[in-house]
């Protein structure tokens, strides 16, 4: 086992920490020991009394550790793992933040089909996991995004004449809401994994990203009224209901648009690095590197295209035009 940096690791066999049968090696020791873990905590972590580990070793060359070590599949010790060659075993694995015990930089549990060669083996979960994600975070959150900043005057309506098409307010809340709700379901299966507690950072970033997002999508309850002379189905509003948040521009919309604009972007930040962190802690091959990062680069070009064809329209000036008569245009 190998990572980047002078760091601790440690590589061993059980669905989870607690219960589990670990090799763990420090470097600023060289110290390598065959261990029970009774519980979740480092004090719960003991040297087995029988060593059944040879060949150990843990070195740092500079740019990363290695952990070396060898032992029986089956070692007769009723504290070990007993490893059958035809079974996919559940092997958990974990990276420290520093030489010296100490806390998770990473971690994470893997089933291994040791007859075929110790090769990564999906299951449903997982792909489950990753498909929904990869529709949330990669499609819908984005594409959501895209059309509530460059579609609000559509290709070929005749603006400013024909005002407040609600094309991208429709499309932009079905999106993020489908987003939001595609992202949640994917959750479900992995949430075992971190029965004990958030220790990695795919999972923080993809629960930052999850947190941002429904914060965002909740967050239309405090935009405040909308006002304005008609109603959306292009009537004229009663004298009573022209006044609103948003038509006026009151300080509470001046706060929420910034606000709610920032924190989606976050949102799909967060998303994107969930991706990658998921993608690092899985040892994806280097073609699902090269999808992702052709992806991000054909969002952002399409992004930059967008920009500089002029699409971006002004959501205030989209709804009610650019007359100065509305309270939102006097007061820019």
């Amino acid at each position: 086992m190998a990572h980047p940096g002078r760091v601790w690791l440690a590589l061993g066999f059980g669905e989870g920490m607690a219960g589990a049968d670990a090799i763990v090696g420090r470097p600023e020791t060289g110290e390598v020991l065959d261990v029970s873990i009774a519980g979740i905590s480092a004090d719960s972590i003991a040297p087995d009394l029988r060593q059944d580990v040879s060949e150990a070793s843990i070195a740092f060359d500079g740019a990363r550790t290695a952990l070396r070590f060898a032992r029986a599949l089956d070692t007769g010790d009723a504290e070990d793992f007993a490893i059958a060659p035809g079974d996919k075993s559940p092997v958990i694995w974990a990276v420290g933040d520093a030489p010296g015990f100490s806390g998770h930089f990473a971690r994470g549990v893997l089933r291994l089909d040791w007859k075929g060669g110790a090769r990564f083996a999906w299951n449903a979960k997982i792909v489950f996991h990753v498909s929904l994600m990869l529709l949330a975070w990669g499609l819908l959150v984005p594409l959501g995004i895209v059309i509530a900043r460059y579609y609000k005057v559509l290709p070929g309506q005749d603006f400013p004449r024909e005002l407040d098409n609600q094309f991208w307010w429709n499309w932009h809340r079905i999106l993020q809401y489908g987003g939001m709700l595609t992202a949640t379901v994917a959750l479900i299966p992995v949430l075992r994994a971190h029965r004990d507690g958030i220790t990695d950072w795919h999972a923080a970033a993809g629960l930052a990203a999850l947190g941002l997002g429904w914060l965002q999508a909740l967050s239309g309850v405090l935009r405040g009224s909308k006002g304005g002379p008609v109603d959306d189905d292009g009537r004229p509003n009663p004298l009573e209901k022209i006044r609103g948040d948003h038509y006026d521009m009151t300080l509470r919309r001046r706060i929420f648009e910034p606000v709610h604009k920032a924190g989606g972007y976050l949102a799909a930040l967060a998303g994107c690095a969930a991706i990658a962190l998921g993608l690092l802690a899985v040892g994806a091959p280097w073609i699902a590197w090269l999808v992702f990062a052709c992806w991000l680069c054909a969002l952002a070009g399409w992004f930059a295209w967008l920009q500089k064809s002029g699409r971006w329209a002004d959501t205030y000036i989209a709804i009610w035009g650019p007359d100065k008569r509305h309270p939102g245009n006097r007061a820019r």
